[in-house]
């Protein structure tokens, strides 16, 4: 809901805009996906996750910060490959640790999970974002994302 406020208050775009930056981000995602095919074996599967949070909060701040359409639709590709960077290891990760038998409840909690989490982040975000706007908000998820990945990183623990 931000990036739609963002993109017409900020950017100063429309609807047919939006989905453009929507389809950039999508593209990305793509690069993201065969990128981790073809090198995402070299590394640890936490490794890649924890640098997709880093990475993803990092340029979304970035993003956020930007006030430029044509850096908006770079800055949205990179974003979109490490969505993948983050998702790929993850989504693989849980399918080899959890049994057969299971998997596909696992999955359907972690899908119903993620869906009731997007619904009450866009509550929290948009009654912040009417204090702070947009924009800050924008930046603040990006700080706490790239910090969640830092933390990730320095506390192995909490990560494992």
């Amino acid at each position: 809901m931000l990036l739609l406020v963002f993109v017409r208050d900020v950017l100063h775009l429309g609807i047919v805009q939006l989905g453009i930056l929507e389809g950039f981000q999508g593209g990305g995602m793509i690069l993201g996906a065969l990128a981790v095919g073809i090198v995402g074996a070299k590394y640890e599967k936490r490794t890649l996750i924890l640098m997709g949070t880093f990475f993803v909060g990092f340029w979304l701040a970035i993003f956020g910060y930007n006030p430029s359409v044509i850096a908006s639709y770079l800055l949205i590709s990179v974003i979109g490959v490490f969505i993948s960077v983050l998702t790929v290891p993850s989504n693989t990760l849980l399918q080899e640790v959890v049994p057969d038998e299971i998997r596909g409840r696992v999955f359907a909690v972690q899908g119903t999970l993620v869906q009731t989490f997007s619904i009450i982040s866009i509550g929290w975000e948009s009654a912040v974002a009417n204090i702070i706007g947009s924009q800050a908000m924008i930046i603040v998820v990006g700080v706490c994302c790239a910090g969640i990945g830092i933390l990730g990183r320095l506390f192995p623990e909490f990560s494992s």
